[in-house]
């Protein structure tokens, strides 16, 4: 063979090499740039949702004050039992709308949860939602006259407790997933 031919191999090797080179290295390029871009939105999604799970636990704290404000003392209750002038309904729908209002910012907490989730931190928000109607019924039935007028608050305070703590359960969970696993998705 002659030079110019064997020259001419080399170049061929060269030039295929150099493609073959160039075709692995993008390939590896792009998985890298798209692995990084995962593991980014990865971060900025569980910072995200920790703000909102924390918006969401300040929302049902504040609103657990504010419908604590509303439990009247013995004394207060007794007064109050005392009075014939008193309409009922008027003090028990003026009560349902100032609790009502208190529900509003966790409402609007439990939006943000839903949108970015997970499924199961969701459904965990979405009973807190459900058991502030029992316990906007526990601060009602203080005026129903029962000889216990504070049972069905305490009752639903207790299941509000579980249920915040199953929330935060499962928001630990979504927020710090097992190494080499991806957090939960909606």
């Amino acid at each position: 063979m002659s030079e110019w031919g064997i020259a001419l191999i080399a170049a061929g090797a060269a030039v295929g090499g150099s493609g073959i080179t160039g075709w692995f290295t993008s390939r590896v390029s792009r998985r890298q740039v798209g692995d990084q871009a995962q593991v980014e939105h990865g971060q900025w999604q569980r910072g995200q949702r920790q703000q909102v799970y924390l918006a969401l636990m300040t929302a049902w704290d504040e609103m657990i004050l504010q419908f604590g404000e509303r439990i009247l003392g013995n004394e207060e209750l007794l007064r109050l039992n005392e009075r014939q002038d008193l309409d009922w309904v008027e003090v028990e729908n003026t009560t349902r709308v100032r609790l009502d209002n208190a529900r509003a910012p966790l409402r609007r907490a439990l939006d943000q949860v839903r949108l970015l989730g997970p499924a199961d931190v969701s459904q965990a928000a979405s009973t807190l939602l459900t058991t502030t109607d029992r316990l906007v019924e526990g601060v009602i039935a203080q005026y129903a006259g029962d000889d216990d007028p504070y049972g069905a608050w305490r009752d639903a305070r207790e299941e509000g407790d579980r249920h915040r703590e199953a929330f935060m359960a499962a928001a630990a969970v979504a927020l710090d997933p097992a190494p080499g696993s991806k957090p939960g998705r909606p």
